[in-house]
């Protein structure tokens, strides 16, 4: 809660994460896509290899030809597979941004209570509580969304103020308060 003494136009915050600015991450797919080209190429490029593991588990030896079809058409489906989900992230990031473009989302704006530093070594999810909600950001996650720090050094911490634009438990967009006393107009 913003002090009533304090004029919400003299409140300045500095966004700290924005999905709309951030853009799309392709990566995953592109990680996909890049080992179904693989086996495809090392199934040509190895047929007799690739032929002795698919005859195990097909209980009859393949021929270089059908071991080389089979590379091809596990890498081609595997390349189609990656592009389908390609487009599904899209897809998903594409609906937070015009959701924060036309203000479909809650604005959350409180001051940080119950913060735990993310270890994605131990496995420990970065949370705090803001609002009256509960965030959890764990390391690795799929998510168009803030994805947490990780890091030793972070903006957020117990007693600040942050506003955040939710879309559908998302963080769309994550502003810090600003304290510095010299602002540019």
């Amino acid at each position: 809660m913003t002090p009533a003494w304090l004029a919400s136009d003299s409140v300045y915050y500095r966004v700290l994460f924005d999905a709309a600015r951030a853009g799309f991450d392709a990566r995953p797919s592109v990680m996909v896509a890049s080992v179904c080209a693989v086996v495809v190429v090392l199934g040509c490029l190895w047929p007799r290899q690739l032929s002795e593991m698919a005859g195990g588990l097909l209980r009859r030896e393949l021929t270089a030809a059908e071991a080389r079809a089979l590379a091809v058409g596990l890498g081609g489906c595997g390349v189609l597979l990656s592009l389908l989900l390609a487009r599904l992230d899209y897809s998903r990031y594409e609906n937070l941004r015009i959701a924060l473009q036309q203000h479909r989302y809650v604005t959350v704006e409180g001051v940080v209570s119950s913060y735990v530093p993310g270890d994605s070594a131990r496995n420990i999810p970065e949370s705090f509580s803001v609002g009256g909600r509960r965030y959890a950001f764990r390391a690795g996650s799929v998510t168009d969304g803030y994805k947490g720090t990780f890091s030793r050094r972070s903006d957020i911490r117990n007693g600040v103020m942050l506003r955040i634009a939710d879309v559908r438990g998302i963080v769309a967009r994550l502003e810090v308060r600003d304290s510095s006393s010299f602002r540019t107009p």
